[in-house]
């Protein structure tokens, strides 16, 4: 499957805020949101540019049904990455819920996924934006 270029990136309005082991460890205002096809893609970063760096990365299909989920990759949530300095964790299974509002461009997604990783990562994050 080709990962089409988004069409427009604008900045968001909102935040997106991760935990690991019930402690936050991620939180974040600067969010980006951009449309690539059907796909909504949402970026978010705390320290960009720097060894310290971290930031995520997913892409959720506009017609997601609202209620909870389980996360198949290549499903309405397609994919979830976190980068944490040069690393790059993708997510393999888990829940999530989301609630879109395409008409006024309000995103709300919660989640809780496991990554890929040598320690086994589990992150519960949560978002909420509008852009």
């Amino acid at each position: 499957m080709t990962h089409l270029k988004p069409t427009t990136r604008s900045q968001a309005t909102g935040y997106f805020k991760a935990k690991r082991n019930d402690q936050e460890f991620f939180n974040s205002e600067m969010v980006f949101a951009s449309r690539s096809g059907k796909w909504i893609v949402i970026e978010a970063h705390v320290n960009p540019g720097f060894p310290d760096g971290m930031s995520f990365e997913l892409d959720i299909d506009e017609a997601t049904p609202g209620g909870e989920q389980n996360f198949v990759r290549e499903g309405y949530l397609r994919s979830v990455k976190y980068y944490s300095g040069s690393m790059m964790q993708s997510a393999y299974a888990g829940t999530f819920t989301a609630t879109l509002n395409n008409a006024t461009k309000r995103y709300q997604l919660t989640f809780n996924l496991k990554f890929y990783s040598p320690d086994n990562l589990e992150i519960e994050g949560e978002l909420d934006i509008t852009g």
